[in-house]
């Protein structure tokens, strides 16, 4: 009413005020923050979605939209220019009508890269230890659909562009971890006593760090012919 005096009740009960003070408020901050950031992006998550088995089958059975897939098709034109809308969607039919008989082509495992936690990477003197583990296959993501199009060869001719679609979502981040986790190495590369690193070497360091894996791939030998074929006195004292 107006001009009508009011105060607050104060919650006694510990739980229900931690759920009004607390909970309530990280919610509401959790559902408008990801609103803010992925409301701008909605026709192209709607379009990633179609690439995943899951999907399929509505992809068939339903009328699909005039726009569908046009949003990926524009992204996807940087990196293709004889890409088209109506090529990509078409693609996406076809493969999307065998996928029953080529997932049983996926294999159960695969090879999949990982990395130990921040906190033993800490505790570690030489940094990340990066091993190859198995992940089972589901046979029914997009990973699958990738892991099909390249065991087969079907991204050269068949497929070309829908492979692009695919390696353009499996590399998209959903998650900040690699960033804070390059921020966790920097502290372990630029020491106090290596304080006065300038910023090429400190960007090398960093980027033989994050990428270890592709570092321990590449032999030894080949890094030093690599250096002694730079001058004439690397090549005199490396050579044996």
């Amino acid at each position: 009413m107006a001009d009508e005096m009011t105060s607050d009740q104060p919650i006694l009960d510990a739980e229900e005020k931690f759920t009004v003070e607390v909970h309530n408020i990280i919610f509401d901050k959790t559902i408008s923050c990801m609103e803010e950031r992925f409301s701008s992006n909605k026709k192209l998550y709607c379009d990633l979605a179609c690439l995943s088995p899951n999907n399929f089958k509505d992809l068939h059975d339903k009328e699909l939209p005039s726009d569908t897939l046009l949003e990926l098709s524009k992204v996807l034109k940087k990196f293709d220019d004889k890409l088209t809308h109506a090529k990509l969607l078409d693609e996406l039919l076809n493969f999307s009508s065998s996928w029953d008989q080529l997932k049983r082509t996926v294999p159960e495992y695969y090879e999949k890269s990982s990395e130990d936690d921040i906190e033993e990477e800490i505790s570690d003197k030489h940094g990340t230890n990066v091993e190859e583990v198995h992940c089972k296959s589901c046979m029914n993501c997009p990973h699958c659909c990738y892991n099909v199009l390249l065991k087969y060869n079907l991204y050269s001719n068949a497929y070309h562009f829908l492979f692009l679609a695919y390696k353009y979502l499996l590399t998209l981040p959903c998650t900040q971890v690699a960033c804070e986790r390059s921020f966790s190495k920097l502290k372990i590369i630029k020491t106090r006593l290596r304080n006065s690193l300038s910023e090429e070497k400190l960007e090398a360091f960093m980027l033989m760090n994050v990428e270890k894996s592709i570092l321990h791939s590449i032999d030894s030998e080949e890094i030093i012919d690599i250096i002694k074929n730079s001058s004439d006195f690397l090549n005199k004292k490396l050579s044996y």
